[in-house]
């Protein structure tokens, strides 16, 4: 598993999802400017209602922006212990099951296949990666009545 591939490939995700919502923020735009206002019917809210949705929408742009200036700027070096921008195999030891992550500042959440290994990005906030932080590869943690070893780092 290599983390530039990783990491490419939730760039193309982002960028994915960043053109879908801007063109979800065009149509919701376009729809509140046709939406008739307070003084043409004072009980319909569509107006506002979708700009709300526009302002929604454009934090979102700009969370997802803000995560793919961090990406870009992500180092494929080999890290020693688990900090932001460290992919990483958890094991649960009752299970024999592997988990991988992509520890990044802000988002997490996302989950995609590569080379027939689901990986999610888990935010620096999240209580696992609290819990991980730090830790080196043949690490142990009893994380929510799991026992979870620590696999493997980059």
């Amino acid at each position: 598993m290599k983390k530039a591939e990783i990491i490419g490939e939730l760039i193309n995700t982002q960028k994915r999802n960043l053109g879908n919502l801007k063109t979800s923020l065009e149509t919701v735009r376009r729809e509140a400017r046709e939406a008739p206002g307070a003084n043409v019917s004072h009980s319909d809210t569509s107006k506002f209602q979708q700009s709300n949705l526009a302002l929604g929408i454009q934090g979102r742009i700009n969370e997802i922006e803000f995560i793919l200036r961090f990406l870009g700027n992500l180092s494929t070096d080999k890290r020693d212990e688990i900090v932001v921008g460290s992919l990483f195999a958890v094991e649960n030891q009752s299970c024999k099951e592997n988990n991988y992550y992509l520890l990044v500042s802000i988002g997490g959440g996302e989950t995609f296949a590569i080379s027939d290994r689901t990986i999610m990005t888990i935010s620096a906030q999240a209580p696992l990666a609290i819990a991980l932080i730090g830790k080196k590869a043949g690490y142990k943690v009893n994380f929510r009545g799991d026992d979870l070893k620590v696999v493997e780092v980059q």
